[in-house]
């Protein structure tokens, strides 16, 4: 598929549709995270798999501290050190105020600091056309900083998310 806002075009991998769509169906997934390629596509740079042999706000931890593990380190090669990614990540919390356990789902947009103009550029301009293709619905939440995602735990547990 090939997103295209008017001035730039985009291709979307067959594989980040498969896998959103898998998402959003099964919840078989506790995270995806898509990125721009070198080559201008969007692509699959990371899926993790619920683990349903432990407690589910367990499994959230552990996905979520992998995930900034993964946003911390970069990208190895020629690539770009820390690209912008677009994040599903499927959150089991026990929220404060009534006690209850919820899952929320959250799209969220992260764009390191350290992104160069034209790449976050290209990245925000891209964002929405990956809305529009792929038919988003989540809550969006911007980070730009590992810390910013660590502490989206904690205000879905308050409910202010």
């Amino acid at each position: 598929v090939t997103m295209s806002n008017g001035f730039e075009s985009v291709r979307l991998d067959d594989k980040c549709i498969e896998i959103y769509d898998d998402f959003k169906r099964d919840l078989n997934y506790r995270c995806a995270v898509f990125r721009l390629s070198t080559d201008f596509q969007v692509i699959t740079d990371m899926c993790l798999e619920r683990n349903d042999s432990i407690c589910q706000k367990l499994d959230t931890k552990d996905a979520l501290e992998r995930l900034c593990n993964h946003l911390g380190g970069g990208l190895s090669g020629d690539e770009v050190s820390n690209p912008g990614r677009w994040i599903f990540f499927n959150f089991d919390v026990d929220t404060v105020r009534p006690r209850q356990r919820k899952n929320k789902t959250l799209f969220i947009r992260w764009c390191p600091e350290t992104v160069q103009n034209m790449d976050r550029m290209a990245f925000d301009s891209l964002t929405p056309m990956l809305i529009k293709e792929l038919f988003i619905r989540e809550s969006q939440v911007d980070a730009c900083q590992v810390k910013d995602i660590e502490e989206l735990v904690g205000k879905l547990e308050n409910e202010s998310i």
